[in-house]
């Protein structure tokens, strides 16, 4: 089962790109850079530290690309488990990516803008309310593709608790996070003073998504023989 076990190693490398790429480009950079609530300090951090704005859009476009690797991956491996959840799994992700793929969009306008102006006009009022309006669109954008992820995420978990190959517990882990991820987007979609509830709900999802994730990402880059050994997937390669 070489072909399964290359999947698998593939899919965990795809995993660890994706949150490498993710963590530095999100909350090295724009978590840095990005205040909405102070336009003009927004636009002169992204004026004055473009190379690194520029790195972030880069690093979200090397996810986008690794992520459509874990959708193939990710339906390869669990399709024996089942066809069509494995299906609709996959399916689910890949409109996460290209819903992501829109938000990026945004971010690149944003980029465009930036390179354009200089330290002159740089506290121009219409130039710094189209920047926000830009990025909080791409922050809504990305939300609402994590709804589909957040989808995706439980119907991986339940693949998981099926396979008997992964350990169930990482199935739990992972529809716990499903479940935050649900809870925290329609609460930042919804909730008008959801900065009070930010830090709880961040911690919903990072905690149980960042183990769960993680813990599949090295299981599947060092434990694909698991895969191999149950008699079932033997058929992997035939359907």
């Amino acid at each position: 089962m070489k072909d399964l076990k290359r999947i698998s190693k593939l899919s965990g490398i795809a995993y660890l790109i994706i949150f490498i790429t993710g963590i530095y480009a999100n909350f090295v950079v724009l978590e840095h850079l990005v205040a909405l609530d102070n336009p003009s300090l927004t636009v002169m951090n992204l004026l004055t530290q473009k190379s690194a704005f520029e790195l972030a859009i880069f690093g979200f476009a090397i996810m986008l690309i690794f992520d459509l690797v874990l959708v193939w991956g990710l339906y390869k491996l669990f399709r024996p488990v089942s066809r069509h959840f494995a299906f609709m799994a996959a399916a689910l992700r890949f409109i996460n990516v290209l819903v992501f793929g829109l938000a990026l969009y945004h971010l690149i306008a944003v980029f465009h803008i930036v390179t354009s102006i200089d330290s002159i006009t740089v506290h121009n009022q219409f130039l710094e309310t189209k920047v926000i309006d830009l990025l909080n669109d791409f922050n809504n954008i990305w939300l609402i593709g994590l709804l589909f992820f957040a989808f995706h995420l439980a119907l991986l978990a339940y693949l998981v608790w099926r396979s008997g190959a992964v350990p169930k517990w990482l199935g739990v882990l992972l529809m716990i996070a499903a479940l935050g991820y649900v809870a925290d987007s329609f609460a930042q979609l919804f909730l008008l003073n959801y900065p009070d509830y930010e830090s709880l709900f961040a911690l919903a999802v990072i905690v149980p998504g960042v183990i769960g994730e993680l813990t599949l990402t090295f299981w599947l880059l060092f434990r694909s023989n698991k895969f191999a050994e149950l008699p079932y997937l033997s058929n992997l390669n035939r359907a």
